[in-house]
């Protein structure tokens, strides 16, 4: 169970992590100008192209020649443009690297600061016990994967399936919610 201070230290952690991509990107925009003009590598929604042009998991990492070559084809970019993408994403943690020059793109389960305006504001206990509430769960259930996935989309509507994901992972990391074999369960905060 989820203590307050244990709650306010992850918000902390998320505004302060997002808010630092906010000004790193906003220094990048600033610097390359509209050089990317459609395509922006600061954006996950660019990375994860790459990885369905391959149509590959996400968690699947790509060589860094793989990911350029990924770049030309879904991109109107030459050498110096795709290089300077690619050091873009790694330098904003777009691109996670593992060891061999492997990398693997920013998600919502490992980034999900990257995909919500306010990533801090959804470690609030309040939120989940309200969904819970509003979808009729009992606090004490285990509720299955699937259900508890539709009911997300149901409560999360005007989110995408992305953002949702993220909401999702902030809820399990600041351990308001818990996930078993058997699904999720609210864990609330301890008084």
């Amino acid at each position: 169970m989820a203590t307050p201070d244990g709650i306010k230290e992850i918000k902390q952690l998320f505004n302060q992590r997002q808010q630092e991509y906010k000004i790193n990107k906003k220094e990048i925009h600033d610097e390359l100008g509209n050089q990317f003009y459609n395509h922006d590598p600061t954006i996950p929604k660019f990375w994860l192209k790459i990885w369905d042009s391959y149509n590959r998991p996400y968690l699947d990492f790509l060589t860094r020649n793989g990911i350029k070559r990924g770049v030309f084809e879904t991109t109107d970019f030459g050498q110096e443009k795709a290089e300077k993408a690619i050091n873009v994403a790694i330098e904003l943690d777009m691109l996670t690297e593992i060891p061999g020059q492997k990398y693997f793109p920013a998600i919502p389960k490992t980034k999900p600061e990257f995909y919500l305006h306010n990533a801090g504001s959804y470690v609030d206990a309040d939120i989940w016990k309200d969904f819970w509430d509003t979808q009729s769960f009992s606090k004490t259930s285990v509720i299955n994967k699937n259900q508890f996935d539709k009911a997300c989309q149901d409560y999360f509507d005007e989110y995408n399936e992305n953002e949702i994901r993220a909401i999702k992972e902030i809820g399990l990391t600041s351990n308001i919610i818990s996930e078993s074999d058997d699904g999720y369960i609210f864990v609330g905060v301890k008084k």
